[in-house]
């Protein structure tokens, strides 16, 4: 019985990853074109794109310095732009050989990405499937986020609006709830740090709002700060390759 319950969950998350797919290709097959949409940072962004990879092919693996792009001046855009969640961009190209076709099926892979994200981030707070699917496809349909996608072409930024919903799930939990999930929030702050420093500081400035907002519901208790402390913790050693490598540059 045990057993079956098992195959029947795992059958369940099966079908909803295969479900969260085709909606991605159906978004990939409605934008993808031989040539990129104009947005406000599409130039700026392939720039970054291109330079993260004749790094590479230039032997500086972890530079935050674009020798190559942005006039040869040496620019510093991956101090404020971290380089890391670009690899799948780079990844692709060199899969596919065309920098349209990995720009395309990056945004793909992000897309995809984000339905789970956002649907796990719903599941765990409210246990129902079906607002996780509802505020999956709200989230990831957005305005907001379709604007910062195509509109601005703001890249960083977008991708670092997929890992919100763990971030604000992890602070949830650590205040509101069980107290015991700092590890959610501790993934989800260090891939928004590797991703786009300013949304960082948005989002932490956003958190102390919650709790002066509704201070008099916070839980507060040794184990929960202790909780908080293990996940400041644990996100500066998991970005310290970041924070190395911005030094060093």
């Amino acid at each position: 019985m045990e057993k079956f319950k098992m195959n029947q969950k795992y059958f369940k998350i099966m079908m909803l990853c295969l479900f969260y797919l085709l909606v991605s290709v159906l978004m990939y097959l409605s934008y993808k074109r031989n040539f990129v949409w104009n947005g406000d940072d599409i130039y700026y962004q392939f720039q970054r794109l291109m330079g993260l990879s004749n790094n590479y092919q230039g032997g500086l693996l972890f530079s935050n310095i674009s020798t190559t792009n942005f006039g040869n001046i040496g620019y510093g855009v991956n101090i404020f732009y971290p380089w890391l969640t670009l690899l799948p961009f780079y990844f692709l190209f060199h899969l596919t050989g065309n920098w349209i076709s990995a720009y395309y099926l990056g945004l793909l892979f992000f897309f995809f990405i984000s339905l789970l994200i956002s649907h796990y981030a719903m599941k765990k707070f409210s246990g129902s499937t079906k607002l996780a699917l509802l505020f999956a496809m709200v989230y990831n349909f957005s305005n907001y986020r379709l604007i910062e996608l195509f509109t601005r072409a703001s890249l960083a930024e977008y991708i670092a609006t997929i890992f919100l919903p763990l971030c604000f799930l992890g602070f949830y939990e650590l205040f509101f709830g069980d107290g015991k999930q700092w590890k959610i929030l501790a993934i989800g702050m260090s891939l928004i740090i590797f991703t786009h420093v300013l949304s960082t500081f948005l989002c932490i400035i956003m958190f102390v709002l919650i709790m002066v907002i509704f201070v008099v519901k916070l839980k507060f208790s040794k184990q929960r700060l202790f909780n908080l402390l293990k996940a400041v913790v644990s996100t500066i050693l998991m970005t310290l390759i970041f924070r190395l490598f911005v030094k060093l540059s």
